[in-house]
């Protein structure tokens, strides 16, 4: 049987070799999923256009029917 100060010493270092070993599975598991595409930078183009025509006042009156922005809303709080 060891002395207190030395099995704690050895429970620590079994502890730390566990830790170690479960950092090292998570750190592959991270590498190997797959992250998906961002969607938002393929809608960057239209939005910079929009608020150009927005602002120099070349929209021509043109405006999103409510009913499509409603289904919007509905469609963006569904997926959250």
């Amino acid at each position: 049987r060891l002395p207190a100060d030395q099995h704690v010493a050895r429970l620590h270092q079994q502890h730390r070799h566990r830790q170690a070993e479960r950092e090292s599975t998570d750190l592959q598991r991270d590498r190997q999923r797959q992250r998906p595409e961002e969607p938002g930078a393929g809608l960057l183009g239209p939005l910079a256009l929009t608020v150009a025509l927005e602002v120099s006042g070349l929209s021509f009156g043109l405006s999103v029917p409510m009913l499509l922005v409603q289904a919007g809303y509905m469609l963006i709080g569904w997926q959250a």
